[in-house]
């Protein structure tokens, strides 16, 4: 009863967020988060469409399945909670679908481009994925640098002397090649920031590593998880983000990344050098050498701090 007197009640003008259930815990899941937290442009809790209504309790479902009916502007979290709307909802002329899409891991299906050309908006989180989405479909594609909370960076990050790496043991991440660069370079400290790691097939290897100290990730990154260093590194081959490039950027750390997601345009913006994007890791032992003598780093906090949350929300709402 409750829930049927809040879709009698509900704001068409609002956006609702509709997820995937696998997204509710990832980074997304934060962002989407961090957007309703920051602005009054979305509905207070987001919905999920699974593949498969079965997996929801019938409760639940019948209320995301009416949420989703009640509101003429829908936010999908990726394609696959899109692909999912567009099995079980008829296109509305009054309705707009926006999509937040992070990163192509293969050529789209099919479906996956019927899905894309049927949304009114897609943000994107690099012009690298703006050009490769523009060569399948026609849809409006905004990039859209993703955001960061600027209360939780008002402060520098403590000055120390270690390389933070920050992430899942997800094999796209490389954990392999953060375990190999603190072997190759014992005098270095590491420091992980992480989640799962304990039951990862790469645990042994961390613990037996006394150059580099593991902290488990329990929420939103601060300047204080950043304490004590110096360099942010990303080893991935495939990224949406890296968000943590941004937060360690808040946090006042020099970054040294491969060239994925968004970090060509953040290196970019910031008026890093060039060098900073990592591709041959024989470098990687010089290049921190020298990033910690080069006088123009680490950069300005402030010119990474303007994008919040509270923007991105802005731009969203104002492209519906």
């Amino acid at each position: 009863m409750k829930s049927i007197l809040y879709l009698m009640m509900a704001d068409k003008k609002l956006i609702l967020q509709v997820i995937d259930p696998s997204h509710a815990n990832w980074v997304l899941g934060g962002i989407f988060l961090d957007l309703r937290r920051s602005s009054t442009f979305f509905v207070s809790e987001p919905v999920v469409i699974p593949q498969s209504w079965r997996i929801l309790l019938p409760r639940r479902a019948f209320s995301n399945f009416r949420a989703i009916s009640a509101h003429n502007f829908l936010l999908f979290s990726s394609i696959t909670p899109l692909v999912n709307y567009l099995r079980f909802f008829k296109i509305k002329p009054s309705r707009r679908l926006l999509l937040f899409f992070t990163h192509l891991t293969d050529d789209f299906s099919r479906i996956e481009i019927e899905a894309l050309n049927s949304t009114d908006v897609i943000f994107v989180m690099s012009e690298s994925i703006k050009n490769q989405l523009s060569k399948f479909t026609d849809t409006k594609i905004i990039v859209a640098l993703s955001a960061i909370e600027p209360d939780r960076f008002q402060a520098r990050a403590t000055s120390g002397s270690k390389i933070v790496w920050v992430g899942t043991p997800a094999l796209r991440k490389r954990p392999e090649m953060l375990i190999s660069l603190a072997t190759l370079n014992p005098d270095l400290e590491f420091k992980l920031l992480g989640k799962g790691w304990e039951t990862s097939k790469f645990w042994r290897e961390i613990c037996q590593l006394t150059n580099l100290e593991y902290a488990e990730v329990s929420g939103p990154l601060t300047s204080a998880d950043f304490n004590g260093c110096d360099i942010f590194l990303s080893t991935s081959t495939l990224e949406g983000g890296p968000m943590p490039l941004m937060e360690s950027l808040a946090a006042g750390l020099i970054p040294i990344v491969t060239d994925t997601g968004f970090c060509r345009d953040f290196i970019e913006i910031c008026g890093l050098p060039q060098e900073l994007i990592l591709n041959d890791f024989s470098r990687f032992r010089s290049l921190v050498d020298n990033v910690r003598q080069d006088p123009r780093l680490p950069i300005d906090r402030d010119t990474i701090r303007k994008y919040s949350f509270e923007v991105l929300a802005n731009m969203i709402a104002n492209s519906k």
